[in-house]
This record gives C-alpha cells, sequence and structure tokens, in this order.
C-alpha cells in the first residue's frame, strides 16, 4: 500500500510539472538585447507582450515583426533587471497563444553552468586565511588574507555571486573589501610600532 501510494505520488509531481513548464528562449546577459521568436506557418500577424520579474507588464502587447516563412521576432532590449521575463503572445494561426520566457543574469549564464557558483569555497578560503591569522597573530597570514578579501569583494561586486548581482551581493563585496583592508592595515600598523 506505502508503494502504491509513493508510486502515485511520484507520477503525478512529474505529470504537474510537465503541465506548468513553459518553453524558455534561453538566459541572456543583463543590458544585452534579447531576440524573441515564435514561428507560425500559417499565422499572418503574432502580438507579444513582456513582464518584468516583478510580474509588471513591461510591454502591453505589441505586434511582432515578421521576416517570412511563417517566422516573427521582437526585439527587446531592457533588460536592465535580472530574473525571469515573462513572454505572452497570440496570433491568427497555429495555436492561436503561446506563453514563454528567458531569464537574465548578469554574465548571461545560467545558475549551473556559471564559474562563479563557487562563491561560498571563495568566501571560506580568503575570509578563513584572513582571520587565522588575524586571531592567530601571524601578521603576513593576515595581509595575505587581507588582500584575498579584497579581490574577493571586487570580484562580487562586477561579477555577482553565482547569477544574481544586487544589493545583497554589492553589501558583502563592500564588507569583505572592508574587512580585507582592516586585515591588512591594523597587523602592519602594530608590527610597525613594534619595530
Amino acid at each position: 500500500m506505502k508503494n502504491k501510494l509513493m508510486f502515485a505520488l511520484l507520477i503525478g509531481l512529474f505529470l504537474i510539472g510537465n503541465v506548468f513548464a513553459l518553453d524558455s528562449l534561453g538566459t541572456f546577459k543583463q543590458n544585452d538585447v534579447v531576440r524573441i521568436t515564435q514561428v507560425c506557418d500559417n499565422a499572418v500577424w503574432i502580438s507579444a507582450s513582456v513582464s518584468f520579474p516583478n510580474s509588471t507588464v513591461a510591454i502591453a502587447p505589441v505586434n511582432m515583426t515578421s521576416i517570412g516563412g511563417g517566422e516573427f521576432y521582437l526585439l527587446w532590449n531592457n533588460t536592465d533587471t535580472l530574473g525571469r521575463y515573462d513572454v505572452r503572445g497570440i496570433s491568427n494561426g497555429c495555436e492561436k497563444n503561446f506563453a514563454v520566457y528567458f531569464e537574465v543574469t548578469p554574465t548571461g549564464n545560467t545558475g549551473g553552468t556559471d564559474t562563479n557558483n563557487y562563491w561560498w569555497i571563495l568566501i571560506l578560503l580568503t575570509w578563513g586565511v584572513a582571520f587565522i591569522g588575524f586571531f592567530g597573530k601571524n601578521i603576513w597570514v593576515t595581509v595575505f588574507g587581507g588582500m584575498g578579501m579584497i579581490v574577493f569583494g571586487i570580484y562580487v561586486l562586477t561579477q555577482g555571486i553565482t547569477i544574481y548581482q544586487n544589493w545583497v551581493t554589492q553589501i558583502i563585496s563592500y564588507l569583505s573589501m572592508g574587512l580585507g583592508m582592516f586585515f591588512i592595515i591594523y597587523p602592519l600598523v602594530e608590527w610597525l610600532e613594534e619595530q
């Protein structure tokens, strides 16, 4: 009985996931132009609207441009907000309506392939070296760790963390750079005073 219930639950979750799945147009870099395309061989017109990641309507339905062969496109250049943009459309042919989405990230990569997925390892290494050196009273390890924290802060400020680049990542980067400066200056001043 338990196995049958588990099997039914798993099948139900699988079917629900497929019912609500939308096609993705891909992931694009922040502030790049996105080419939204639809193909419908028997449509004379296709109209589409775009919603920002916070679900507000970014553009009311506008006619997409036909390039022949049933292909229509819309160029979207308002991609300064990070997240998922939903595109909904209607036409006089094919399935009559469609819904797709695209993602916008700082690097144009998804969370799974982004090179800065390992940010937490960088935090542990750079911050760990600095704190171990500081509390272990090792001046040069502290300075080295502080330099690493500054480099990490600059990296986070320019690239974001994973697919995000927002006020949280800015706070993390400024905190890392500030602590890094402290870990460089404080031990060096103490060392100079001892000389």
